[in-house]
Protein backbone atom coordinates (compact mmCIF):
# COMPACT_ATOMS: atom_id res chain seq x y z
CA UNK A 1 0.00 0.00 0.00
CA UNK A 2 2.65 2.46 -1.11
CA UNK A 3 2.38 6.48 -1.37
CA UNK A 4 -0.37 6.27 1.51
CA UNK A 5 0.28 9.37 3.76
CA UNK A 6 -1.87 9.26 7.14
CA UNK A 7 -3.27 13.07 7.97
CA UNK A 8 -1.87 14.89 11.48
CA UNK A 9 -5.60 13.91 12.39
CA UNK A 10 -4.98 10.03 12.01
CA UNK A 11 -1.19 10.16 13.27
CA UNK A 12 -2.72 11.88 16.80
CA UNK A 13 -5.56 9.31 17.18
CA UNK A 14 -2.92 6.23 16.40
CA UNK A 15 -0.52 7.61 19.09
CA UNK A 16 -2.57 9.51 21.77
CA UNK A 17 -5.67 7.06 21.95
CA UNK A 18 -5.52 4.94 24.68
CA UNK A 19 -6.76 1.79 23.80
CA UNK A 20 -8.62 -0.61 26.44
CA UNK A 21 -7.13 -3.10 27.87
CA UNK A 22 -9.61 -5.91 27.74
CA UNK A 23 -9.29 -9.43 26.27
CA UNK A 24 -12.51 -10.53 26.77
CA UNK A 25 -12.05 -12.49 29.35
CA UNK A 26 -15.02 -10.64 31.08
CA UNK A 27 -15.39 -11.98 34.07
CA UNK A 28 -16.37 -9.74 37.93
CA UNK A 29 -15.00 -11.40 40.90
CA UNK A 30 -14.65 -9.97 44.34
CA UNK A 31 -10.62 -9.21 45.24
CA UNK A 32 -11.61 -8.41 48.94
CA UNK A 33 -12.28 -4.33 48.24
CA UNK A 34 -13.89 -4.62 45.17
CA UNK A 35 -15.40 -6.18 42.10
CA UNK A 36 -12.75 -6.49 39.36
CA UNK A 37 -12.53 -8.43 36.12
CA UNK A 38 -10.47 -11.00 35.73
CA UNK A 39 -9.28 -10.35 32.06
CA UNK A 40 -7.89 -7.09 32.40
CA UNK A 41 -8.04 -6.07 35.90
CA UNK A 42 -10.30 -2.84 35.79
CA UNK A 43 -13.37 -2.43 37.91
CA UNK A 44 -16.80 -2.42 37.09
CA UNK A 45 -17.51 1.29 36.90
CA UNK A 46 -13.85 1.64 35.35
CA UNK A 47 -15.13 -0.69 32.46
CA UNK A 48 -18.56 0.58 32.14
CA UNK A 49 -16.75 4.83 32.17
CA UNK A 50 -14.16 3.77 29.86
CA UNK A 51 -15.23 6.10 27.33
CA UNK A 52 -15.46 9.30 29.16
CA UNK A 53 -11.97 8.88 30.65
CA UNK A 54 -9.46 11.42 29.34
CA UNK A 55 -6.20 9.60 27.72
CA UNK A 56 -4.42 10.53 30.57
CA UNK A 57 -7.47 9.33 33.24
CA UNK A 58 -6.90 5.66 31.17
CA UNK A 59 -2.93 5.47 31.66
CA UNK A 60 -3.45 5.77 35.37
CA UNK A 61 -6.69 3.31 35.80
CA UNK A 62 -4.49 0.68 33.35
CA UNK A 63 -1.37 1.09 35.71
CA UNK A 64 -4.12 0.11 38.71
CA UNK A 65 -5.76 -2.51 36.95
CA UNK A 66 -2.41 -4.16 35.71
CA UNK A 67 -1.33 -3.60 39.50
CA UNK A 68 -4.87 -5.21 40.53
CA UNK A 69 -3.61 -8.35 38.63
CA UNK A 70 -0.54 -8.76 40.09
CA UNK A 71 -1.70 -8.68 43.01
CA UNK A 72 -3.79 -11.37 43.18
Amino acid sequence: MGGFKPTKEQLKIYTEYEESPCIFVCTLVDNGQEDMCIGCGRTDTEIEQWQTYTNPEKKVIKAKALNRLQDD
